[in-house]
Order: C-alpha cells, then sequence, then structure tokens
C-alpha cells in the first residue's frame, strides 16, 4: 500500500520527477478515479520560496475550469510537512514526446493543436492568469487524443505582487518572449510569443531560436529578428505563416492583442482549408498516427490544388503558383497539380517576357538621350532609321482585304459555379465527383454546371452506410446557401419465423415474406420502435429496429 493523502488519495508509483516535484499515479479511494500526486522533493520543502511557488500554481490552476486544462482537485495545506497538489490524471505522453517520435507534424495539423491551445491560454488570461512556461513539454495527451495544458508553476496571476526576483528568467529558454529575456514587464502577450515558437516547431520540426548554450538561445531572442518558416520549407502556407510570425512579432504591440485573435487566425486559415472539427482531426492525427495523416495530406492536396484552380481564373497567376506548390509538396503524385503549375508556370513567364520587352524598349530613347557623346558623333555615324522616298510615301498600293474575313469560333469556357456542401454529422467525409474534398464541409469548391456526385463515408460508424447523392447546378440559378446532406444507416435485418409462406407487414406496409431476410430501412442511430404483423393474424408484436442489427421474430409456436 502507498502513502496516504488527506486520507484519500494513494500513491500508486512513480511517474515522473522534475526540478521541483516528484509526481506519481495515484487513486482516489473516495470517488475510484485514477488522480497525479505531486510532491515537492524533500530538499525544498523547508524552503519557504519553493512552498510558496508550489502553493501559487495550486491556486492559479483552482481558479480555471477549461476541458483543456488540467483540473486541480486538491492540495496541502499551509502547514502541512508536506506540499503536494492532487490534480487530474492523464493517461497519456507529453507532445514533446510525441514530436520526438513524429519529427515534425503537418503544418495544418499543428495549427489545429496551436487553435486548441490558443482557447486554453484565453481561459486562463480571462482569470488573470498568464502562464509564462508554454512548451510541448507542458502539454499532455489524452489515450484519445486530447491535449491537456499543465504546469503552470511559474505562473503569473496579474494584480498580485512577483514572487520572483526582479529580473529573474522565469521560463524555458527556447520559448521565452523577448520581454522575458530581458526582464522587462510582462503580460499575456509574453504567452503569444511562446505559443508562436510552439507553433514553429510542431510545424517546422525546428526551433525558431537556437545556441550551444541557454546564453546564446537568449542573446537570440533579445538581439535577432523574427524567423521565417519557409527557410525550413519552401512550400510552407503563406497565411499560416505570417500567423507565426505576427505571433513572435519582438515588439508585444505587433502581435496579437489577445489569445482570443490568434484563435480567430487560426481558425479562419483552417476554415479555408475545409476543416471545422478542429479537435477531431487533432484527435486522429493523433491516435490514427502516420496512416491518417497521408491521406489528410492527400486531401489538403486537392484543397490546395482546387483554390489553385480558383485563383487562375481571378488572373492572380502568382498566388496560383503558391497554392499548385504547397498541393504538390503534400502529394507529389497529384496530377492536376501538376497541370496547375506548368500553366502558371507559363503565364508568369509569359509576363515577365513582357515586362523584360516593355523595358528593352524604354532603355533606347533614355539611353540615347543620356549618352555622353551623342551631341559629338559624326552626322553620318548616327542611327538612321529606315525611311521611304518622299516621291514613295503616297505611291504604295494597299493589299486589298477581302470582303470578309471569317471569325474562328471558339467555344465559350464553362462557368465555374461557388457551391459548398456541408454533411451531417460532422465527422462524415466527403467525396465530390470521385475526389475527396473535407470532412463534415467541403469549404468553397468550384464545379461546373450540371449533375454531380457525392458520396458520404463515415470512418468511425461501424452503422453508418456508403450513402451516394446527387445534385445538380444551374448556371443561371447557383445556389444561395450551403447544400446539406445526411449519412444514411444501414438498414435493420428482420427474420419472422412463421410455420407457413406469409406476407409479413410493418406498420401496415408489407416488407416481403415469412423466413427470410427482410431488410427494413433506419433513419437514425437510436433506431425506431416498428409494429410486426402475419397477414391473416391479428396478433402485433412491437419489436425496436436498429441500424446494422438482425432480429428474430419466431412466431412458429402454437401460441402465437
Amino acid at each position: 500500500m502507498g502513502q496516504l493523502f488527506l486520507d484519500r488519495y494513494e500513491a500508486l508509483e512513480p511517474v515522473g520527477e522534475g526540478g521541483m516535484a516528484q509526481v506519481y499515479r495515484g487513486i482516489d479511494r473516495v470517488l475510484s478515479r485514477p488522480v497525479a500526486i505531486k510532491v515537492m522533493l524533500p530538499h525544498l520543502a523547508n524552503k519557504e520560496s519553493a512552498r510558496r511557488r508550489f502553493e501559487r500554481e495550486a491556486r492559479a490552476v483552482a481558479l480555471l475550469k477549461h476541458p483543456d486544462i488540467v483540473e486541480i482537485y486538491d492540495f496541502s495545506a499551509p502547514e502541512s510537512k508536506q506540499a503536494f497538489i492532487i490534480s487530474e490524471f492523464v493517461d497519456g505522453p507529453s507532445l514533446a514526446t510525441l514530436l520526438e517520435q513524429r519529427k515534425a507534424f503537418l503544418p495544418e495539423v499543428a495549427a489545429a493543436m496551436a487553435w486548441v491551445m490558443a482557447g486554453a491560454l484565453a481561459h486562463a488570461h480571462s482569470k488573470g492568469v498568464v502562464h509564462r512556461d508554454v512548451k510541448p513539454e507542458n502539454v499532455l495527451v489524452t489515450s484519445k487524443g486530447q491535449l491537456k495544458l499543465t504546469d503552470f508553476g511559474v505562473a503569473y496571476i496579474m494584480g498580485q505582487s512577483r514572487l520572483t526576483a526582479t529580473k529573474a528568467l522565469v521560463g524555458s529558454p527556447a520559448h521565452m518572449s523577448p520581454e522575458q529575456v530581458t526582464g522587462a514587464p510582462i503580460d499575456h502577450r509574453s504567452d503569444i510569443f511562446s505559443l508562436g515558437t510552439m507553433l514553429f516547431l510542431l510545424a517546422t520540426g525546428k526551433y525558431p531560436y537556437t545556441g550551444d548554450t541557454d546564453v546564446a538561445v537568449i542573446r537570440q531572442i533579445a538581439e535577432a529578428g523574427t524567423p521565417d518558416p519557409f527557410q525550413y520549407s519552401p512550400s510552407f502556407p503563406r497565411k499560416l505563416g505570417a500567423i507565426i510570425t505576427r505571433m513572435m512579432a519582438h515588439n508585444p504591440e505587433q502581435r496579437f492583442q489577445s489569445m482570443e485573435e490568434v484563435a480567430d487566425a487560426l481558425a479562419g486559415f483552417l476554415s479555408d482549408l475545409g476543416i471545422t472539427d478542429i479537435k477531431g482531426l487533432v484527435a486522429d492525427s493523433i491516435i490514427q498516427g502516420p496512416d491518417f495523416c497521408r491521406e489528410l495530406a492527400r486531401h489538403l492536396s486537392q484543397v490546395y490544388a482546387t483554390r489553385a484552380a480558383a485563383l487562375i481564373e481571378q488572373g492572380k497567376p502568382a498566388l496560383s503558383m503558391e497554392m499548385a506548390d504547397r498541393a504538390l509538396a503534400l502529394d507529389p503524385h497529384n496530377k492536376s497539380a501538376h497541370r496547375l503549375a506548368r500553366t502558371t508556370s507559363k503565364q508568369q513567364g509569359v509576363q515577365r517576357m513582357l515586362i523584360a520587352l516593355l523595358l528593352l524598349l524604354l532603355a533606347f530613347p533614355i539611353g540615347y538621350h543620356l549618352w555622353p557623346g551623342r551631341s559629338k558623333m559624326p552626322v553620318s555615324l548616327r542611327l538612321q532609321l529606315p525611311c521611304r522616298p518622299p516621291q514613295q510615301r503616297y505611291m504604295t498600293v494597299g493589299r486589298r482585304r477581302p470582303a470578309h474575313v471569317p471569325e474562328a469560333k471558339i467555344p465559350p469556357r464553362p462557368k465555374l459555379i461557388p457551391v459548398e456542401i456541408r454533411a451531417f454529422p460532422p465527422a462524415v467525409r466527403i467525396a465530390v465527383d470521385n475526389k475527396m474534398c473535407g470532412f463534415g464541409s467541403t469549404g468553397r469548391l468550384y464545379l461546373r454546371p450540371g449533375i454531380h456526385r457525392v458520396v458520404l463515408i463515415h470512418p468511425n460508424c461501424p452503422v453508418c452506410a456508403r450513402t451516394v447523392r446527387k445534385f445538380s447546378l444551374s448556371g443561371t440559378n447557383p445556389p444561395r446557401h450551403a447544400l446539406r446532406f445526411s449519412i444514411a444507416y444501414k438498414p435493420a435485418v428482420l427474420v419472422v419465423k412463421y410455420p407457413t409462406r406469409a406476407l409479413v407487414l410493418a406498420d401496415s406496409k408489407p416488407i416481403g415474406y415469412t423466413n427470410r431476410n427482410l431488410h427494413y430501412p433506419v433513419a437514425s442511430a437510436q433506431g425506431s420502435v416498428v409494429s410486426i404483423r402475419v397477414k391473416g393474424s391479428k396478433k402485433t408484436h412491437k419489436i425496436k429496429v436498429l441500424p446494422g442489427k438482425k432480429i428474430v421474430i419466431d412466431l412458429s409456436t402454437k401460441k402465437h
């Protein structure tokens, strides 16, 4: 039996140790739930400053109630010999451990993770708590793929006096803000900078500031400019790169001014890609691992290719090339992205040639007038343009034009219609015309007029059926709102056993004959109650049918 805390929390086994405390997995005997017990190391328990810092962490987190923040259940009294904190137990590794295994995440997945943490930090800031140590090591991952922010040991509660010495460094050097390393006053915007460094690391696999020693890293943060994620990946999403650059601005006034603004910017970036279930995306990428990420990369490649095609239609080849490059980086075998890249490259080449020709034409007269020796040159040596003799200027016989010049008939380019498709439930995978377009929502698509085919598949619902829907787009009457489709459910299978062959009625409607598998449609996952009887019999049986389930009704005995 392990040590008992507060007569109800039993320590079972150690699971980790930091510079200040030992962490145990424990059990709450009263509520029979697992807990984490964080016990201050013995050599620090007698130090007043360490105990006050430990107590501050407990009081800071006790103010917070958020699904993405580790919850504090209890903590030691000031007069207790041991200082400890009882908190929620997270049965998974830290995000830093997961990053070591994956090396880096897709930038789009990293943005989703940062969005989750931005929501947790926004809640903390609303309660006046600044974390001051945001990093992957302080983000835990549950077995269900949920992210949990933890370790508020160096948190600062705004409006209260500081417990650390003036100009003392608080936090981890690689993720410190410039105001932290210089000892300047800090506020919630320091957490915005640190979250930016964490997003940079998750998306590129590289720290934004590096050095041989902590002092070298701190000097870089204080003196160097904002790092550019494009130096590690030329196809890095430009919109996400702009968000990271603003989060990591050296001057706090140039950053986002609240975590809500950060969350909105990240949500906007993900929404443009058709990602609406952000937490579901994070969970799937963590639980399903590389297989899911490869499928997601192929899907996002199609999304970027679609956006590139739309930008070509809008006459923006440079932006289209960026989107096509990103699509090819995600899926080098994307044929549509290859075609778009060639098209935009040709358009840019034509534009560059026209600009060069224009500059060349301008250079001749400018150079002629600026040539120092132009006025001293003999007239006989000056460049003369050929000119017809005066007597021939008015004697040229014009060419005879034909009475009618037939014009080449070019078929009009079909107009693309913007449309958005939404599915229920939100986790449903949507494919339009055999192309994967999103989960829950496709975002804005550009389709030709005519009939299109939608396929809905729920990857985690065993009772959901593969559903095919068709819709028609009109060039003169485009849809004003998003098109909504719900996934269908597998039919229930009914077997009515009966001595003879007879017609089976379900809610007074014939569905087939006895002693056979009868497929009965089900409209919802909860099923429905149906009245079953055999024609010629007055006896009615009420049963509940569920999607995909087989139900046997035995009416072969005499009592029926």
